[in-house]
């Protein structure tokens, strides 16, 4: 179920209790360069993704982001222009 995916069992665990919430899960990375790109299994899973933002610019973009809106197409849209 987790093989081959970037999220540890327990983070996909939490991931999937936050979407059940309808909470918007947004996936990134800690690495020092390199962007995360947007793969069938985000989109199977509904996540978003951050692009090239590490994690802390990830959340703020996601802050701001949801003053104006909680769809998740709005958002990854964000993420794609910022």
């Amino acid at each position: 179920m987790f093989k081959g995916y970037t999220l540890s069992k327990e983070a996909a665990i939490g991931a999937r209790n936050a979407l059940n919430n309808d909470i918007v899960v947004v996936r990134s990375s800690r690495l020092s360069s390199g962007i995360v790109s947007l793969t069938h299994m985000d989109t199977h899973h509904g996540y978003s993704v951050a692009e090239a933002l590490n994690p802390q610019k990830a959340r703020m973009l996601l802050m701001l982001a949801l003053t104006k809106t909680n769809d998740k197409e709005d958002i990854q849209q964000f993420f794609h222009m910022y």
